[in-house]
């Protein structure tokens, strides 16, 4: 049979029900007819060969009238396809072998639309077989590549379509093993889409390029026929590796698309080598070529098909809104976001709205948007308001592009739609939280600043109410094993009412566990609490936030509204924090009623103490120890063991109950007792019965509480002081053990005392040999640190759940760091690593950056220490103080980014606070030793400073010395810079004057090595320094030790400070620098004293040099103006003694006397033709003449040691109506001792001859200055004066 060009093919149908007749018909009618169908009833007709022109095939159901018989006894004829059930599959594939039927397809819809495909290639089959029936290679091939063709046209993806072509290979040779591996050369690796194998499974999918004989043909890009023992040889030479188990035979042809390989197709056979040859080598390459380029351009169709359904599922699933509109607002078209983002149900419902027209909420938004269309053609981030179907406002972010036709004409715009509304709430929001923090910062200050409990409380009630606008708020709190009761409240008139309501509300449950606790509107939570306020106070919802004072206080902080109210998330978390505050602040309140309280304890422990000191009888001692401690600290029994050294046992000696058994002896080490006996350590139980280390003696004692203590004296045993309590509600914490330790220490000593005291009873003579045996009494308490960051630790402990807390302090040399408070679940599991500063580590990071440090996964973190290994997630918050890193708080969790950000500022605020708790502690601390320290040096600064008298100085400097340092002796060697020896100056306490008459060498003994070195010299035994070179000068003295301090001031050696005392005195670093500091300071004193003492007498030297020198100028201008000698003498006489009438003090007279000597220095400057010019002087002169004050002021002033005395030089020609020069100044403008010079002056020089006139009579002198008074000269000055003449008896 043959296909007629032109001519469709005839296929008989033979089908056995009506419903498959026209299933089948439809298929061939959607074929476009291409083939004429045509049904037979009987098979009969069929028994011979069928006629060319009557069909080409027959399409046979197996289910039809006498089908099998048929096909059993049939001769050959045209072509067989046939149709049969699943079930009958078996049956059709050994027709299929036996040749007696072309094909056959499964009675399938996803088979049947193949039906026209396999109907053609059935024909095309038939036609290529030979007159004999056999068919010739070629024909095959060409009918396995349009297997390969149909297959691929359809199957729908590439996994459907490879198993077809191993199908149609299968049918060519054997391929019962058959693979295709496709090369992906950007990853360099082979994947096999398809792997069919009968020793071998496929694990993985993906293997890297390797060098199997997969690979070879792939690189060579030939293909590769290959027995075992060719394998093996390719193996040899390094060409491939064995790969998989061995096969016989393999068969590898390269797939080729574009020159490229882009694959391997493969045969094997692991049982006949002779499976294949090169016939089937060239088959199988003839059809490779069909099959690389069918699986490429379904790899292509894959990819494209992918690419079409992953845009549709990105415009369909965009969380964007996505869109079409017109430049009238038309909407063209929009993805569900966009729909969704409007508020509408559907497209078509939202294509109905004109964005122009009723889009925007402000039209200008709309026009800017056109105009920057228009101008750019695209819009980039405008942000604008729209309106949503149900009227309510959203805000967007529009970025849009103009899509323009041939022309240049806009069509439409493609615009990406973003819905910022939650970002601008957002920014809105953190502007709230920003004032918040602001808020809650004035609020710390505040908190801070307070001064009691209550004040704290009031303030944080009032401050929540304004901050989150609530007209009311209240604190509850809760003292343990007591009743509730309100603390604080605000907006409320009356607080019994609000403790009867919340007795209430506690009772009902609301507060009973403490828990948060929100209602937004009363009326809707059909809740029974608060009746009377809701009905009185008008209250409607409500915020219960509980904190934790302390280990014994609990509390709430409430706040209302009196309208229904949807309470914020910001708003709960301000009044968390606020709580937060609060109690943060109350437990620095109850801290420092703590320490007032162990202030009180102490000062009862002294009251004990001396009165333990004050008995000698030892049995009286010890039932007095017993007493007070049992009374003081309130417990069920006191008791003592006394330690018997000889027997290295403790007994029991003395019990407060007597009800405990005396006489117990206990070996060291051996229960409670013997245990605090050996390591010398205090020891606290909770539950002593329950204590596995208990003595076998006190198994039926049932004690709880047990505090036992050592009795130290000089560092030797005495015995054990315990207290025992049975009240399970009473434990015993580090304050019980340190007081109780200062207790055991006054006991020790009273023990030993009393003991001493027994024994030299009857030599009274003794007993000032023990005055120095007082107890060290603690002056204060204030907080400790290490407790303080262990309650620091808990709290953040207990606040992030699961978490380890530890917190981190810097040790004083700014390197290390040591753990000082550690609280969480695995405490005992955390191994504490030594840390620096400089180290490595997530905490000395932070400590180095200044900055906290979040590491979500800590495994593999670089800078991660392992310190606990089940932790995951690790945050570091350094503890600042202004400028200052204190150390850092470190959190960690066994879950994986446990903290957020809000724990990051819950934390920096909680650090913060820890930071100012530690730093005033530590401030404290240190405050209270430098202060006395700074009093010592103070008192001795003022002391020496009070004189400049180096002798003076020295003994007020040893006498200070003495009193504030406690020595037993004290004094000052100086450096004799001639002599080089240093030489006794000045000390106090010693028995014998030795000290005084001795001096030493720079170099000898510890105070010359001193002066020598430079460096202080102690020595704590003066017994074993045997090389003294002068002895002599302590001899007989007793000192014990002693210290030399050299005297450095100005990088000169001035002298030495030694220091004796009669008893041992062990020095410290800071003691030793505490001598550095004094020794300067009296080094400087030293230094100023003699200073002080040579500037003196420089100064007097200088000051009798110039009134030398001044005296010198007024006689030479005294000589110029050929005047009597005696005249200077009088002036001076006159004016000094005026000057002290008119009440010029005595301290300014020798300013007054200076400036009458040199009143007329300026005329040096003036000719002695103008000065003695016999006739009238020309204006010119008289200019002259008149600027000669001038000519003093310029000379004098640049003289500091005459700048007092230049008043009568430079004003003592003013007149005193301001006639008169050089300034022309008038009145009292005038200095008080030129106006006296001036009277003066005039009065002598008029009694005088002068060129230009003759000498005037003393009563004319007078009365010329009796007649210008008030003109020329001050009234008063020349009352006084002529009253001072009168005086005198000169008129």
């Amino acid at each position: 049979m043959r296909i007629i060009p032109g001519r469709a093919p005839h296929i008989a149908l033979a089908v056995s029900d009506s419903p498959r007749v026209d299933f089948v018909s439809r298929i061939f009618g959607d074929s476009g007819g291409r083939f004429i169908i045509a049904q037979i009833s009987s098979l009969d007709s069929l028994i011979k060969p069928c006629s060319p022109l009557t069909f080409d095939l027959l399409l046979l159901d197996l289910a039809f009238s006498n089908a099998r018989a048929w096909l059993s006894v049939r001769e050959d004829g045209c072509p067989i396809l046939l149709l049969v059930n699943a079930d009958e599959e078996a049956e059709a594939l050994t027709l299929l072998q036996s040749e007696r039927i072309a094909d056959y397809l499964l009675w399938d819809e996803s088979q049947l639309k193949r039906l026209p495909f396999t109907v053609e290639r059935a024909i095309v089959r038939y036609e290529a077989q030979g007159q004999n029936g056999k068919r010739n290679q070629t024909q095959v091939l060409q009918e396995a590549v349009y297997q390969i063709a149909e297959a691929a046209v359809m199957t729908a993806s590439l996994e459907d379509l490879l198993p077809e072509i191993h199908r149609i290979i299968s049918q060519v040779m054997p391929a019962e093993n058959f693979y295709i591996a496709l090369y992906d050369p950007l990853q360099e690796t082979l994947s096999f889409p398809y792997f069919v194998d009968e020793q071998e499974t496929l694990t993985e999918t993906t293997l890297p390029l390797g060098r199997g004989l997969t690979e070879f043909v792939l690189r060579s890009g030939k293909s590769l026929l290959c027995a075992d023992k060719s394998q093996e040889q390719l193996a040899l030479s390094g060409e491939v590796d064995a790969v998989g188990p061995p096969s016989a035979i393999w068969l590898g042809v390269p797939l080729i698309v574009d020159g490229a390989a882009i694959g391997v197709m493969v045969v094997q056979h692991y049982r006949n080598s002779t499976a294949y040859g090169e016939v089937e080598q060239r088959m199988l390459e003839f059809v490779s070529s069909q099959v690389a380029m069918v699986i490429h351009r379904k790899r292509m169709v894959d990819a494209l098909r992918a690419s079409e359904t992953s845009f549709r599922g990105v415009f369909e699933n965009a969380t964007v809104g996505l869109g079409r509109t017109t430049p009238d607002g038309h909407i063209l078209l929009a993805n569900p976001a966009m729909v969704h983002m409007l508020g509408f149900e559907s497209l078509e419902d939202l294509k109905r709205r004109n964005l122009s027209k009723e889009g925007y909420v402000d039209q200008h938004s709309r026009e800017e948007f056109l105009n920057r269309m228009e101008r750019d053609g695209e819009v980039q981030g405008l942000e604008s308001a729209w309106v949503r179907v149900d009227g309510s406002v959203i805000y967007v972010r529009e970025s849009s592009w103009a899509v323009r036709d041939e022309e240049g004409r806009i069509l439409y715009f493609e615009s990406v739609v973003e819905n910022v509304t939650d970002r601008r709430r957002a920014e809105i929001a953190l502007q709230d939280k920003v004032v918040a923090l602001q808020s809650l910062a004035e609020i710390d200050r505040e908190i801070l600043a307070a001064n009691d409990s209550q004040s704290i409380l009031d303030l944080v009630c009032r401050r929540i109410a304004e901050l989150i606008k609530a007209p009311k708020s209240a604190i509850v709190a809760m003292e343990k094993f007591n009743r509730r009761f309100v603390t604080a409240f605000h907006g409320f008139a009356n607080g019994e009412n609000l403790r009867s309501e919340f007795s209430t509300a506690v009772h009902d449950g609301m507060l009973e566990h403490w828990q948060s606790y929100v209602v937004n509107d009363v009326s809707r939570e059909q809740t029974r609490y608060m009746p009377f306020l809701r009905a009185n106070e008008n209250l409607h919802a409500l915020v219960v936030e509980p904190f934790q004072l302390s280990s014994s206080v609990l509390g709430a902080l409430v706040v209302f509204d009196t309208s229904p109210r949807q309470w914020s998330e910001d708003d709960i978390q301000l009044v968390r924090l606020l709580a937060g505050q609060a109690a943060l602040a109350l437990e620095k309140m109850r801290l420092l009623t703590e320490a007032r309280r162990r202030a009180d304890e102490v000062s009862s422990l002294y009251q004990v103490a001396v009165e333990i000191m004050s008995r000698r009888d030892l049995n009286t001692v010890l039932e007095m120890i017993v007493d007070k401690a049992a009374g003081f600290y309130q417990v069920s029994n006191a008791f003592i063991y006394l330690y018997d050294e000889a027997l290295q046992e403790v007994e029991l000696s003395v019990v407060s109950n007597p009800e405990m058994m005396l006489g117990v002896r206990l070996k060291l080490g051996e229960g409670m007792a013997g245990k605090v006996a050996s390591t010398l350590q205090p020891m606290t139980l909770e539950d002593y019965s329950q204590w596995d280390g208990r003595a076998h003696v006190y198994d039926n004692r049932h004690v709880l509480a047990v505090l036992e203590v050592p009795m130290l004296y000089g560092g030797h045993l005495i015995g054990i002081l315990g207290i025992e309590s049975l009240d399970i509600s009473r434990t015993f914490d580090d304050a019980d053990q340190l007081s109780l330790s200062l207790l055991a220490e006054q006991a020790a000593s009273a023990i030993y005392n009393a003991r001493l005291f027994s024994e030299i009873e009857d030599r009274n003579r003794e007993l000032n040999r023990l005055s120095h045996a007082s107890a060290t009494l603690l002056a204060g308490v204030s907080s400790d640190i290490p407790h303080l960051c262990r309650d620091i630790a808990t709290l953040l402990a207990s606040e992030f759940h699961n978490s380890h807390c530890s917190i981190w302090l810097i040790k004083d040399d700014d390197l290390s760091l040591e753990r000082a408070g550690v609280s969480g679940p695995y405490v005992d599991v955390i191994r504490a690593a030594l840390l620096t500063t400089k180290g490595p580590g997530l905490i000395a990071k932070a400590i180095r950056t200044r900055a906290f440090i979040n590491v979500g996964d800590v495994r593999g973190y670089e800078d991660y220490i392992e310190g606990w290994e089940d932790a995951a997630s690790e945050l570091v918050v350094p503890l600042r103080s202004g400028d200052r890193i204190l150390g850092a708080i470190d959190l960690q969790n066994q879950s994986l980014n446990a903290y957020s950000d809000d724990d990051i500022r819950l934390i920096e605020l909680i650090a913060s606070q820890a930071a100012l708790m530690v730093e005033h502690v530590r401030l404290y601390q240190q405050t209270d030793h430098r202060l006395h320290q700074l009093t010592v040096l103070s008192n001795i600064d003022a002391a020496i400073a009070s004189s400049l008298d180096l002798r003076v100085t020295l003994n007020i400097l040893v006498s200070q010395i003495s009193t504030h340092l406690e020595t037993d002796a004290v004094d000052v060697m100086l450096l004799n810079n001639h002599l080089r020896l240093l030489e006794f100056a000045a000390g106090r306490g010693f028995r014998g004057n030795a000290i005084r008459r001795g001096s030493l060498l720079l170099g000898e003994d510890p105070a010359g090595i001193a002066a020598l070195e430079r460096t202080v010299v102690s020595i704590f035994d003066l017994s074993t320094h045997m090389d003294l070179q002068h002895p002599e000068r302590i001899a007989g003295e007793d000192f014990v030790s002693m210290y030399a301090v050299p005297l450095v001031a100005k990088g000169q050696i001035k002298g030495v400070l030694e220091l004796f005392y009669r008893r041992p005195v062990e020095s410290d670093p800071d003691w030793i620098h505490f001598l550095e500091i004094l020794a300067r300071q009296a080094a400087v004193a030293v230094e100023d004293a003699s200073l002080f003492n040579d500037m003196q007498r420089s100064f007097t030297e200088l000051a009798v040099a110039y009134d030398a020198a001044i005296e010198g100028w007024a006689r030479v201008l005294q000589m110029r103006h050929h005047e009597p000698e005696e005249l200077l003498q009088m002036l001076s006489n006159l004016t000094l003694e005026l000057a002290r009438r008119m009440g010029i003090p005595e301290s300014e007279m020798t300013h007054v006397y200076r400036g009458v000597l040199l009143h007329d220095i300026g005329k040096l400057d003036i000719s002695e033709k103008i000065l003695f010019k016999p006739g009238p002087l020309t204006f010119e002169e008289r200019d002259i003449i008149n600027h000669h004050p001038a000519y003093a002021y310029d000379f004098l002033q640049s003289i500091a040691y005459l700048r007092s005395a230049m008043n009568i030089p430079y004003c003592h020609h003013e007149r005193w109506d301001g006639s008169g020069y050089p300034r022309g100044l008038k009145g009292e403008a005038i200095p008080l001792e030129a106006r006296i010079f001036s009277v003066v002056k005039v009065w002598t020089a008029l009694q005088y001859e002068r060129p230009f006139r003759p000498a005037w009579s003393r009563a004319e002198a007078t009365a010329y200055i009796a007649d210008k008074a008030g003109q020329e000269f001050d009234p008063h000055v020349v009352t006084e004066f002529l009253q001072m003449l009168k005086d005198q008896g000169e008129v």
